[in-house]
């Protein structure tokens, strides 16, 4: 079964004919951020690169309440869905959004978005391409009907394209670039009138608790426009870091007179979210009451409210733990009598548990639990895993390859069985057993433990 996730997208601001044109989804309008914020579905609508962060299939849907104190009666109509799903090594995004006044225009948008992190070329880039459909139509009234715009046609269909990408710096330092209508669609009904193409260029900083989110959006044309945004987020963890809590403030300035102050607030837990933002124009001289966005988002599997993450240093810290636990038990195990030949004769059936003396019980449980909280330092570092080291071994005898090999113990596995795998002969396994001597205890093996394969 195939999982959606529902997403939407973006409101007009109404102006001269040469601004321009801005979308919006509730979590991008109330940071007014198009291009480095990367943790919401609403990278379908906005820069696609995005996408390769989506952890799990997702639902949402948006509301829009457009200047709701317009004094002629004008409804604005816009509400939006999406949906993502895995595929193609990468993630596919669809969405929906219907925009418009009742009555008089409504303009309808699909499109599909691809994104994908270059992990195999450049680890640190994601790339992403954005396929929009737009159909604009309108009701047509007898005034209409005189206008010779409206002679041919009272609709109109058009394709554009858009690439995106974001280069990671580090966990908490994003850059995003996005070149929108490539294509530069034909979007007139009676001249030639072509959407102009636009560069956004975002930025994500992170410090403890805050996000700080710089845009930049430029768009080219007869007269070139621009607009630049600064938002702020801060966050608050309740409940054992179960419930996330975000305000929001963001303020934008552009050419045209364009200004604008938003306010809002996310709420989250590990399968649902709620999303509420606020805008105004403060240099507006007519009352408009307004734009509010209303967002809810369902993750049809849980996911962390906040992915806890371990610097260099702890991991280093936790790495030489083990190796002094390592050593405690290379120190316990050497007092105790090396096995016979006979315990080691190859056997089918896997060795018997063996009674253990409480100091070394002790020691093996800490140290699985140590390689445990190992294993999931490694998923959460910040930076870059450091290089494994290359494992000892105390025999003098043993010979040197240029590619050393190594073997992570599972439960059955016996020194006859690993010399059958490796060399093809069950008699061989004094040499596994020589190279390894402080992993093995007792002529017995310790699931979880790395073996050297000379």
């Amino acid at each position: 079964m195939k999982y959606l996730n529902i997403i939407f997208i973006f409101l007009f601001s109404l102006g001269y004919c040469y601004n321009p044109v801005e979308n919006f989804s509730a979590e991008n309008f109330r940071l007014n951020n198009t291009v480095a914020k990367d943790d919401s579905v609403s990278c379908i609508f906005l820069n696609p690169a995005g996408l390769w962060n989506l952890k799990v299939p997702e639902i949402t849907f948006t509301y829009g309440l457009i200047y709701p104190n317009l004094t002629d009666g004008t409804k604005f109509v816009n509400n939006s869905l999406g949906a993502n799903q895995k595929l193609l090594n990468g993630i596919v995004g669809f969405g929906f959004n219907q925009f418009g006044i009742i009555d008089w225009y409504i303009k309808n948008k699909i499109i599909l978005s691809y994104g994908r992190q270059l992990k195999e070329l450049i680890p640190k880039v994601a790339l992403g391409v954005k396929f929009t459909y737009d159909r604009e139509s309108y009701n047509l009234d007898d005034y209409m009907k005189q206008n010779p715009v409206f002679s041919k046609t009272s609709e109109i269909s058009y394709f554009s394209a858009s690439l995106g990408g974001l280069y990671m710096f580090n966990e908490f330092n994003y850059l995003g670039i996005l070149i929108e209508n490539i294509f530069q669609p034909n979007v007139g009904l009676y001249t030639k009138e072509n959407i102009p193409m636009c560069l956004n260029f975002g930025y994500k900083y992170e410090y403890k608790n805050i996000k700080v989110f710089p845009n930049l959006k430029i768009e080219f044309s007869s007269l070139m426009d621009y607009i630049f945004a600064f938002s702020f987020e801060y966050k608050f963890l309740f409940f054992n870091k179960k419930i996330k809590l975000t305000p929001s403030f963001g303020i934008g300035y552009g050419k045209n007179d364009y200004s604008s102050i938003s306010l809002g607030f996310g709420f989250y837990t590990s399968q649902i979210s709620f999303n509420y933002a606020y805008m105004w124009s403060p240099l507006s001289k007519v009352d408009t009451g307004g734009i509010q966005c209303f967002s809810l988002n369902y993750k049809f599997l849980p996911v962390e409210v906040e992915e806890e993450k371990i610097s260099k240093k702890e991991y280093y810290k936790l790495l030489l733990e083990k190796q002094q636990l390592e050593e405690q038990i290379k120190s316990f195990t050497s007092k105790q009598p090396m096995p016979t030949e006979e315990e080691l004769t190859p056997t089918l059936q896997p060795p018997q548990p063996q009674q253990l003396s409480t100091t070394e019980e002790i020691l093996l449980k800490k140290l699985e639990e140590l390689e445990k909280k190992l294993k999931e330092a490694e998923s959460r570092k910040i930076e870059e895993k450091p290089k494994p080291q290359q494992p000892t071994t105390t025999s003098p005898l043993q010979p040197t390859v240029p590619k050393k090999r190594y073997h992570t113990v599972v439960e059955g596995d016996t020194l006859p069985k690993l010399a059958e795998k490796y060399y093809g002969n069950p008699s061989e396994w004094r040499r596994i057993y020589e190279a390894n001597k402080d992993k093995i205890i007792r002529g017995q093996l310790v699931p979880g433990s790395v073996l050297e394969i000379p």
